[in-house]
């Protein structure tokens, strides 16, 4: 019986009919993975793309809110964080 199912499995194996199939079941599965490979990359692109869009419009209206700031004469800038960063900036500190 054993030796039956041996014989059967091997001769499935040993037919070229048999390989060709495997063969294009094996590129059909690969094309599936890497379709869903490359859309994977194509999904974390595009939630990248709307996070550096998102952080553009952010910065954006920061820049805008201190413009406002400047030309109301509204802005106030503290002169020691400036001094410090200068002074980190040149290596003195």
């Amino acid at each position: 019986m054993k030796s039956e199912k041996l014989s059967r499995l091997f001769s499935a194996i040993s037919n070229p009919a048999n390989n060709q199939e495997i063969r294009k079941t094996n590129a059909t599965e690969v094309a599936k993975t890497e379709k869903l490979s490359a859309d994977a990359v194509n999904v974390k692109f595009s939630k990248d793309v709307e996070a550096q869009q998102l952080a553009d419009s952010e910065q954006a209206a920061k820049v805008a809110r201190i413009k406002e700031e400047v030309q109301s004469g509204k802005y106030q800038v503290d002169s020691k964080k400036v001094a410090a960063a200068f002074m980190q900036e040149l290596g003195l500190v």
